[in-house]
């Protein structure tokens, strides 16, 4: 998905392009926070736990500056909004 100026302006699927976050995790989980969202408490733990692993981007950086948390979980809610379409 390609976002600018805070829109959604392309999306597709992934062909081998460079990623500036890639995020792993079991589908089970991606669905249970789709469905219920994630806030900075949870984030926290769902990485910490391993649950939530950063292949690509730079969560240190995130949450040291908590101004960068906000946005990134507001993606998960327009992501949960994104996929509910495909």
């Amino acid at each position: 998905m390609t976002i600018e100026n805070g829109r959604a302006i392309a999306a597709g699927s992934y062909t081998d392009q460079t990623l500036n976050w890639d995020l792993r995790a079991n589908p089970a989980d991606w669905q249970k926070w789709q469905a219920k969202g994630l806030n900075m408490i949870g984030l926290s733990m769902v990485y910490m736990s391993g649950k939530l692993k950063f292949e690509v981007g730079d969560y240190a950086s995130m949450i040291k500056d908590p101004r960068m948390v906000g946005p990134f979980l507001k993606s998960f809610a327009v992501m949960g909004r994104v996929l509910s379409y495909a």
